[in-house]
């Protein structure tokens, strides 16, 4: 059985698409019984879908269509929808990319970012860095984005951070509009525990979706979420296809 979440901004497509599923794979409105996960929009699609389970260490695979822009999480384009779901009634094996999500301590799962921030934008504001349980440094900026390798292409990238090849797992620190120009990135092992300081009045932006309120600190590591996207047997690999993706000729 297949679990379907599909939001392209249309709603009469949506219900189109949902149809030809159903007419074609066993579906379900649980996904602990799925074996699979069909999401068809964009990236942000993706996103609001893990966010219903920022608790589950595990997913069923992901078959993900991009009917938005980019594209970045989402491998198979429209036009491959009814050759994917032929694939999977005809039980062909699919290539995996694994994409590892970090854990908020309380506050479950992320897949590209995490952004500890002043709830009163417009003022520079101090954090205290922490790297397994050792002060790294004191950070006056605007803000402090914690960003996994899947994300580092977002907003990681836009400001200033390094993109990140999806064969590293790693935890990337990009501080926000820093008073001083030598606090560059950091990109840490990803089994680092990252810890961030703060006064109150603070807030946590998660995946650009969720937030809640911080009164003194944020922890972040890696607790073994791992989510596995399918890709076609034919792409000779899924970095070649990021980077069509992310860097267009």
């Amino acid at each position: 059985m297949f679990y379907t979440h599909i939001n392209t901004k249309n709603k009469t497509l949506d219900k189109e698409l949902f149809n030809r599923i159903s007419k074609e794979l066993e579906t379900t409105n649980k996904i602990d019984d799925a074996k699979g996960a069909i999401v068809i929009g964009g990236d942000g699609t993706i996103l609001t879908f893990l966010q219903n389970y920022t608790n589950s260490k595990q997913l069923p695979k992901i078959y993900a269509f991009n009917y938005g822009h980019v594209g970045y999480l989402l491998p198979f384009n429209k036009n491959e929808l009814e050759s994917i779901i032929e694939m999977i009634k005809s039980n062909k094996k699919f290539k995996s990319h694994i994409r590892k999500r970090l854990e908020i301590k309380n506050h479950g799962n992320f897949l590209n970012e995490a952004l500890i921030t002043r709830k009163l934008p417009g003022k520079l504001n101090s954090y205290d860095i922490y790297i397994d349980d050792v002060l790294f440094r004191t950070v006056r900026c605007d803000s402090v984005l914690v960003t996994t390798n899947s994300g580092s292409s977002g907003y990681n990238l836009s400001a200033g951070g390094p993109y990140v090849d999806n064969s590293c797992d790693c935890i990337v620190l990009t501080f926000v509009s820093p008073f001083r120009l030598h606090y560059n990135s950091h990109v840490l092992n990803i089994n680092r525990r990252v810890k961030i300081v703060v006064a109150s009045d603070y807030c946590c932006v998660v995946d650009g979706f969720h937030s809640f309120d911080v009164h003194s600190c944020v922890e972040i590591s890696y607790t073994g979420s791992n989510l596995d996207f399918a890709f076609l047997p034919s792409e000779s690999s899924y970095e070649k296809l990021l980077f069509d993706k992310i860097f267009p000729r």
